[in-house]
């Protein structure tokens, strides 16, 4: 399962440190050759088959790639990841995909959070839409009967829920702003908190 330490969350699966290390090689290069983003074209495929392989590899990608070293030059791939596409896989997707896409997008907001804002200085501001959508994985995760993948939704809305709320200009892949410190903003705080506690 997943941890919060500093923002970040991360899914390693086991391994023995021999084939995690061949594997970290096996992933950089396939990184490096732009496979992320064409993972990321495949989120939401119409066939599902495709979605699964594209969703568990990037899953799996995630945890064998330090994507918070600073001093990776991979670690721009993840600009091509659609967070839309993650986020409509909460609904009708392929049989675990809402439980991967979860640990996915736990994994890729926390990267963005301290990647923009913490990492540069900035303010991070979370849209409407991505609220909504956090709020509404709580209720849907709750139906699954899976205490772990519960606790994970409410942890992620928790977490995000606590930054201002930011429509406005700057925002990033439609869900989330950055406004440097100085700035002055007028938004509304997080307005969704019933819904997800309901």
């Amino acid at each position: 399962m997943g941890e919060s330490g500093h923002g970040r969350w991360t899914f390693a699966p086991r391994a023995t440190p021999t084939l995690r290390k061949f594997a970290q090689v096996l992933w950089l290069e396939f990184v490096r050759a732009g496979g992320v983003g064409k993972l990321a074209g495949l989120f939401v495929a119409e066939d599902l088959y495709l979605r699964a392989h594209a969703v568990e590899t990037f899953l799996r990608v995630t945890s064998l790639v330090d994507w918070f070293d600073t001093t990776s030059p991979q670690r721009a791939m993840l600009e091509e990841v659609d967070l839309e596409a993650l986020l409509a896989n909460r609904r009708d997707s392929y049989p675990g995909g809402e439980r991967s896409a979860s640990r996915s997008l736990a994994f890729w907001l926390s990267w963005a959070r301290r990647e923009h804002s913490e990492a540069a200085g900035r303010s991070f501001r979370v849209s409407r839409s991505l609220l909504t959508a956090l709020a509404d994985w709580v209720g849907l995760a709750a139906g699954w009967g899976d205490v772990d993948e519960s606790e994970l939704a409410q942890q992620l809305f928790d977490d995000f829920s606590r930054h201002p709320l930011h429509d406005g200009r700057g925002l990033v892949g439609g869900c989330f702003g950055l406004l440097d410190d100085d700035d002055d903003d007028d938004d509304e705080g997080p307005v969704v908190e019933e819904e997800a506690k309901g």
